[in-house]
């Protein structure tokens, strides 16, 4: 965390698995109203 933000990008992700993190809104709805998927992104890492 840096200033109350996540430093983790879908770059270093994959830098260090060496796969593409997938987004998890891909496969289920976004609710309604907004919420805190900026702040707190939301992956799933393919196998």
């Amino acid at each position: 965390m840096l200033a109350g933000e996540s430093t983790l990008s879908y770059r270093q992700i994959h830098d260090a698995l060496g796969t593409w993190p997938r987004s998890f809104w891909e496969f289920t709805d976004k609710p309604a109203e907004r919420w805190a998927w900026h702040h707190a992104p939301l992956v799933w890492i393919p196998k």
